[in-house]
C-alpha cells in the first residue's frame, strides 16, 4: 500500500511540474512571438521613413536583392505601359474601363497574368510611389526607388481623376 502511495505522489509532482513547464514555455513563446512582431514593425517602419520600399513592388516594378540588400527597379515591359495609363489617365478624356481595354491591348496584365481590374488600375493611378514618394505612417517622404512618372504627370492625373469622378455626382 506503501508503495502505491510513494508511486502516486511521484506521479502528482511529476505531472505538477510538467505542465508548469509547459505553461511557462507556452508564455515564454508567446512574449517571443510578440517581440519579434515588434521589431519587425519598427523595422518595416523605419525603411519606409528613409524612402525604402517593405514588400511588393508595385505593377510596372520589380523586386531585386543581394544578400540582405533590396530594391525595386522599373519592370521593363511593365513600366512603358504603367507610365501610359498616367498619360491616359491625364488627358482627362478616358474612362477607366476605356484605359483598361487599351492597356490590356498593349499587353499590361497583373501578377498572375490576367488583364488588370478596373480596382487595381484606379489604385495604381493613385499610388504616389509612381511619382518617387513614399506614404509612410501617414508622412509622404521622397522615395529611394526610381520614380516611373514625373510628379507633374501624377499631379495632372489626379487631378483629371477627381474632376471626372465630380463630373459623375
Amino acid at each position: 500500500m506503501r508503495a502505491a502511495t510513494t508511486q502516486a505522489i511521484k506521479f502528482h509532482i511529476m505531472t505538477t511540474i510538467s505542465t508548469t513547464f509547459e505553461t511557462e514555455y507556452e508564455e515564454y513563446k508567446r512574449r517571443l512571438h510578440t517581440e519579434q512582431g515588434q521589431l519587425i514593425k519598427r523595422g518595416m517602419k523605419r525603411k519606409a521613413e528613409a524612402g525604402g520600399v517593405t514588400g511588393k513592388a508595385p505593377l510596372g516594378y520589380v523586386n531585386r536583392r543581394r544578400g540582405y540588400e533590396a530594391w525595386v527597379e522599373i519592370d521593363p515591359v511593365k513600366g512603358p505601359l504603367v507610365q501610359k495609363s498616367f498619360e491616359l489617365a491625364a488627358t482627362g478624356s478616358y474612362s477607366l474601363r476605356q484605359m483598361q481595354t487599351i492597356l490590356t491591348q498593349r499587353g499590361l496584365t497583373a501578377r498572375i497574368g490576367k488583364p488588370v481590374s478596373l480596382s487595381v488600375l484606379h489604385q495604381m493611378l493613385r499610388n504616389p510611389f509612381y511619382a518617387g514618394m513614399v506614404v509612410a505612417g501617414g508622412a509622404t517622404v521622397t522615395g529611394k526607388h526610381a520614380a516611373l512618372v514625373p510628379p507633374e504627370l501624377f499631379w495632372k492625373a489626379q487631378g483629371a481623376l477627381g474632376a471626372r469622378s465630380e463630373a459623375l455626382l
